[in-house]
């Protein structure tokens, strides 16, 4: 079967500064994890912000990381290549310091493979 790539975008709203947004994602097929993008969506840089990712046993982010690091674009972000089985849970963490109230899209740029896509 062919492997096609995905998106899935995560909204954390308006979050206040010092706030945590939570979340998991199980995928239903085996995928590899190519990027992750953190945007703000007011369009500035995340300078102070962190981010934090584990998939069962395995933490990718050692600890955490200044979400500046992952990357907000395809020019910045670094190929990543995680390889996460079905129903594995990946559980990530983005905390707001930037020091006001801030809005951030959390994109997973995924492959997986499909018998075809409709």
């Amino acid at each position: 079967m062919p492997r096609y790539k995905f998106f899935k975008t995560f909204d954390t709203g308006s979050l206040a500064d010092g706030a945590t947004y939570e979340k998991d994602f199980t995928p239903e097929k085996d995928i590899t994890v190519e990027k992750v993008y953190l945007k703000a969506q007011d369009g500035t840089e995340l300078k102070k912000s962190t981010f934090y990712i584990k998939a069962k046993d395995k933490v990718f982010t050692r600890e955490v990381v200044p979400a500046g690091i992952i990357g907000e674009d395809a020019l910045i972000s670094e190929k990543l290549d995680w390889e996460i089985k079905a129903q594995e849970k990946m559980d990530f963490t983005f905390k707001n310091l930037e020091g006001a109230d801030k809005a951030v899209y959390i994109i997973f740029v995924y492959r997986e493979e499909v018998a075809a896509i409709r």
